[in-house]
């Protein structure tokens, strides 16, 4: 029973990130973002089966507020 479990785990959580778009992750990890904040963000078919506490990319914080934008704003877009 307990394998039946992990397996259908594993079945869940692998389609979270079915349909990710590796050439932006790519793009995204070149400018120095995290790999986690990428895939997020360059993922459009997610569907997270649980709520997961959200993370933040803080080069992304700083490159964002360099540019003049408010820190809520940016936390927000920074945010996964």
């Amino acid at each position: 029973m307990k394998k039946l479990i992990v397996a259908l785990l594993f079945v869940f959580v692998g389609s979270a990130y079915a349909a990710t778009d590796y050439q932006c992750v790519n793009d995204c990890t070149e400018k120095g973002y995290m790999y986690n904040f990428c895939k997020e963000k360059c993922s459009y078919d997610n569907t997270p089966q649980y709520e997961k506490p959200k993370q933040t990319d803080f080069q992304c914080m700083s490159d964002c507020q360099d540019k003049g934008y408010m820190y809520q704003y940016c936390k927000e877009r920074c945010s996964y």
